[in-house]
Order: structure tokens, then sequence, then C-alpha cells
């Protein structure tokens, strides 16, 4: 982009600037599988922050999101056979 198309860029005004449409989520290929004391999840992605991994559980749900360059992956398991 030439120097007047960033001039007319509007700024920010609260927050940190992102120069990517972070809150688009995209899909990334992932695999799972659970027995009955471990949950596993693959994440197949290119380009990831690394401080960005955010992972919750609350024994019956487990919760990621990771930011990537282009978007930002989401995603909700409901894990089975709490004990």
């Amino acid at each position: 982009m030439d120097f007047d198309e960033f001039m007319k860029q509007p700024g920010c005004t609260k927050g940190e600037h992102s120069w990517s449409a972070k809150s688009q989520v995209v899909d990334c290929r992932f695999d799972w599988h659970q027995t009955a004391t471990h949950v596993t999840a693959t994440i197949y992605a290119k380009g990831y922050d690394t401080k960005s991994l955010k992972i919750q559980s609350n024994g019956s749900k487990l919760n990621v999101s990771l930011d990537l360059a282009v978007g930002c992956f989401l995603k909700e398991w409901i894990v089975y056979g709490v004990s």
C-alpha cells in the first residue's frame, strides 16, 4: 500500500492494532481422540503465534483458541466419561 492509503486508515482508539483480520475464524485440519484418562488434540497450523495459544477445560469441554496470520482458530470438543 502506498503512504496516502496508509494515512486514510482510521486509527486505533483503544487496545492493540492488528494488521490482519484476527477476528476472522479460520479452519485448520485437526485430529483428536480420548482415552479413559487423556484427551489428545493435534492442530495442523502454519504461521501461528505461540503466545496466543489458549487451552481451557472444565472437565466436560475442551476449548482451544490459536491466533494465525490469517485469522484465528477456535474449537470446542465435548469430552465424555468424566470421572
